[in-house]
């Protein structure tokens, strides 16, 4: 599920890296939210932004937080920084397994959340072992921070790490993404230690499983309306455009992400309509063509050809999509239409 979040909101975290990482170069002190750059960059995958983020890492770590005192390094604005930081640090070359023994040791902080990311980092501090009993994953995405703390304890690796890879969730400011580094690094081991051949930066761009969407060929490049607003033909700014589109077979599987602001049942009867976002794809198709080079394209408008899926992506918690509007939707609009829990796409 982590790739269809991060492709719909990349390209912002993309423009925030270039934008915070020129901040923070420009001032070589400690500031809060050290850690924001750094993942904004690794998560966003464009390889300059990429190569700034790792050298900032790497200063930070050895200027600042290796001198910490112990006490220092478990109190939350430090730990939810460090933690992160640390793992950059790793992919820059540098060795950061001494600070996560130190980690692991320090006092235990007060804050759960941050007492959560302690116990992650002290898993990291020693070599790999599988757990004694394989934890069984649980459907649905998290409601709030109490869910977040349990799926921590009980469920597995590749589960949690992609529920924290989630920047539009409420929770990803301090809950969430404080772990996507450190859970992605724990995963990476798992797979090694399964025999897989996959980078850590793979799996922090395409989440824990990404040999499930191996050919994605565009991602969301500009803001989406609100899902329940009328699209302008005129104004590109109104169209709502695709998530991601990714290769099927000859074919291809165009993404609709409600994200987790949709609250409501997807209902298409009289007088009801609430899949309005799928009544101008010819509109939603040229956002596509704009962002590509003709080439890729070319591809995309032969796949078209061949058939396309459109799925909707939605927030099991809060929304439904009963079968038969669902049905009636694809029959109004002549499309192959599904719909699935945004944790199993």
């Amino acid at each position: 599920m982590c790739w269809v979040n991060l492709c719909s909101t990349r390209y912002r975290l993309r423009a925030s890296a270039s934008v915070l990482l020129s901040d923070w170069e420009e001032d070589p002190g400690l500031r809060p939210n050290s850690l924001q750059p750094v993942l904004h960059a690794l998560i966003a995958g464009d390889a300059p932004l990429v190569k700034r983020a790792l050298a900032l890492a790497d200063r930070l770590i050895s200027t600042y937080f290796e001198g910490f005192d112990d006490a220092d390094l478990t109190a939350p604005a430090a730990l939810s920084n460090i933690a992160g930081l640390s793992i950059a640090a790793h992919l820059a070359g540098k060795n950061p397994s001494a600070l996560w023994k130190r980690i692991a040791a320090a006092p235990v902080p007060r804050d759960a959340t941050m007492r959560a990311l302690q116990v992650v980092i002290a898993r990291l501090a020693q070599p790999y072992a599988p757990p004694a009993e394989a934890p069984r994953a649980k459907k649905h995405f998290i409601r709030s921070q109490s869910d977040w703390l349990w799926r921590l304890g009980h469920s597995p690796v590749p589960q949690i790490f992609d529920l924290s890879a989630s920047p539009d969730h409420s929770l990803w400011p301090y809950d969430l993404s404080s772990f996507v580094l450190p859970l992605g690094y724990e995963r990476h081991r798992q797979l090694q230690a399964e025999g897989h051949k996959v980078s850590l930066m793979d799996l922090l761009q395409r989440g824990a499983h990404p040999e499930r969407h191996p050919h994605v060929l565009y991602e969301r490049s500009h803001p989406r309306p609100p899902t329940v607003s009328k699209p302008d033909p005129k104004d590109p700014r109104t169209w709502f455009g695709f998530d991601a589109v990714e290769a099927d077979g000859k074919g291809l599987r165009a993404y609709h992400y409600l994200g987790f602001g949709f609250q409501a049942p997807l209902l298409f009867r009289e007088g009801l309509d609430a899949f309005g976002f799928l009544g101008q794809l010819d509109d939603d198709w040229q956002l596509v063509r704009e962002a590509l080079s003709a080439e890729a394209w070319r591809d995309i408008d032969q796949r078209r050809e061949a058939g396309c899926t459109h799925v909707i992506v939605y927030d099991a918690n809060e929304a439904t999509v009963p079968k038969k509007d669902l049905a009636r939707a694809a029959d109004h609009f002549g499309l192959k239409l599904e719909a699935v829990d945004l944790t199993e796409v």
